[in-house]
């Protein structure tokens, strides 16, 4: 049995960040575990704006980048977490330029910063695509973290109100382990696959991380959060940088309008995602949408009006992706957009957003696995990678000071082990009555079709009857693949347990919402009610998920 301090699950930005901060600490033993490999994780697949209170213009303030962020997330944020996430953006700047990250500056070396929708003020420091996940990996790399890549959680084990440790596969080595640890960070990210069908996400976003922590009694807060970003390439898990908005794009109807003009017409174009994200639907349910080559619906975006040129490279990623990916020169050409599912607002319930602690002892998380209160019903543009790096540095100081004030207790941990490999055994001589791909197919269209952009009770209700069909075939699954090196079969068997129990989840605190706020819009209760001003936390109670509603800031 391996054992360690400290456990880093994920390996993205949060994970990242958080493992070199446990790693300060020489004397603990700290190991990263992710299912793919840092470069290949979401933060790998970003184009790098991360929003940052330097002021160098001097028209900004802390208190104003609060408002923003409190406002953006239509007042479901919690105050004090927002408080200290805006208070730290700076720092994460100074940090990554320790970690030798590139950001763009101008002609006298001074960082240049520019204003995303949503935002008052210019915050936005544009780096290169990838660029942050390659410097936090090479700082990683200069630490003693043991890395463990292509290994998969599949328990958290818990004895006794406190983290024991986890079991794990391990794909290449094609075996089902126990590791011990004494404290664990939950890094694992978000759950954009359950709408795979109209999606930007990594195929890795699955859920996992929540679902693990949901089977020990840890809560998912504001399940129902679930941002889809407004410049999706329509018929494409292709995604355009709200840069694009930010610089000025049109977005057009059938009619050739700025459609805009009807849902926000002072921010036009540079409203909020969610905002914009739903006019864009709502043209399109209204028989204003445009219809691609292919069958596609969407919304034209239009950028041919902009100079290339005066944006000093910071608008290239947006150009060079819809040439190389989609082969279309926004200089000259226009494109088709429509919103994809794109970040989860909610997560892991977090009890103390200054430690990042959950209620159970040992058990920390940060990242988009983790619902920090700092994003509300609705994300900044900008305001992802700056919570990876705030929550991700606090999440690893304080998961090393658990490990180094507690020690080990996993007496279980074997049994947990074992459990898994008899259940691999099982579903290795066990005849399949429904097929895995078709189980995950038919979770995105119900997913996309009813807990959208556009929700209903009705929608609702349809999705929670389907999702519980969909179960009832997972449970009757069989595995084809007796093997256990790199068995893909089993790691889609087992994110397609967490998806499900994730979908139900949204599903739940989507019901439990009765009114429109943020990325949570119902059209039998349009509005937004002071009543539930609340947060929504679903928790598994004597084998059932149930929601309950919760005051902010708790």
């Amino acid at each position: 049995m391996l054992e360690f301090d400290t456990v880093v699950l994920g390996g993205g930005g949060a994970g990242l960040r958080a493992a070199i901060e446990a790693a300060k600490n020489s004397d603990l033993r700290v190991a990263l575990i992710s299912k793919c490999m840092p470069l290949r994780s979401t933060t790998g697949c970003t184009g790098g704006g991360m929003n940052a209170m330097l002021n160098l213009r001097g028209d900004d303030s802390l208190d104003i980048y609060y408002q923003d962020t409190m406002a953006g997330s239509a007042y479901l944020a919690d105050e004090s977490a927002v408080r200290l996430y805006v208070e730290s953006s700076a720092r994460n700047i100074s940090e990554l330029q320790e970690y030798k990250n590139f950001f763009f500056r101008d002609e006298q070396g001074k960082l240049t910063q520019h204003r995303a929708p949503g935002g008052s003020a210019a915050r936005i420091c544009s780096t290169l695509p990838h660029s942050l996940a390659h410097s936090l990996h090479d700082k990683l790399n200069r630490s003693a973290v043991t890395q463990l890549y292509n290994t998969h959680a599949l328990k958290i084990v818990v004895e006794q109100g406190r983290l024991a440790g986890i079991v794990v596969y391990d794909a290449i080595q094609g075996e089902i382990l126990p590791i011990a640890c004494k404290s664990l960070v939950v890094a694992t990210g978000g759950y954009g696959q359950i709408y795979w069908a109209n999606t930007t996400t990594p195929f890795g976003c699955t859920g996992d991380g929540i679902n693990l922590c949901m089977q020990v009694g840890i809560g998912f807060k504001d399940a129902e959060m679930v941002q889809f970003n407004p410049t999706g390439v329509a018929g494409s898990g292709t995604l355009l940088s709200d840069a694009a908005r930010g610089a000025g794009a049109y977005l057009l109807n059938s009619q050739g309008e700025r459609f805009m003009s009807k849902y926000d017409p002072e921010a036009m174009e540079k409203s909020t995602r969610d905002k914009t994200a739903l006019a864009i639907e709502r043209e399109i349910k209204a028989g204003y949408g445009v219809h691609g080559p292919n069958g596609e619906l969407g919304v034209v975006l239009d950028m041919r009006h902009l100079d290339r040129e005066s944006f000093g490279g910071r608008l290239d990623s947006v150009y060079d992706k819809a040439q190389d990916f989609i082969g279309v020169d926004l200089s000259r050409e226009t494109l088709l957009v429509r919103p994809a599912a794109h970040f989860s607002m909610g997560g892991i319930y977090i009890a103390d957003y200054t430690s990042c602690a959950t209620r159970v002892a040992g058990i920390y998380a940060a990242g988009e696995a983790a619902c920090m209160s700092v994003h509300g019903a609705n994300r900044l543009g900008g305001n992802a990678l700056g919570e990876v790096l705030t929550f991700g540095r606090l999440a690893g100081e304080h998961a090393a000071a658990f490990a180094q004030a507690n020690a080990l207790v996993g007496a279980s941990l074997r049994e947990y082990a074992q459990m898994w490999r008899e259940k691999f055994s099982y579903l290795t001589s066990k005849q399949s009555t429904h097929s895995l791909s078709s189980i995950r197919e038919c979770l995105g269209k119900t997913m996309c079709a009813n807990l959208g952009i556009i929700r209903s009770a009705e929608s609702i209700n349809e999705a929670l009857t389907e999702l519980e069909v969909l179960q009832a075939q997972y449970n009757g699954l069989g595995l084809t693949d007796s093997g256990l090196v790199m068995n893909n079969e089993f790691v889609q068997y087992t994110e397609t347990g967490n998806m499900l129990s994730v979908a139900k989840a949204i599903g739940l605190a989507a019901a439990a919402r009765r009114e429109s706020r943020g990325s949570h819009y119902r059209t039998d209760h349009p509005q937004p009610r002071e009543k539930y001003l609340q947060h929504t936390i679903v928790s598994k109670l004597n084998g059932q998920l149930q929601v309950q509603l919760r005051p902010l800031g708790v």
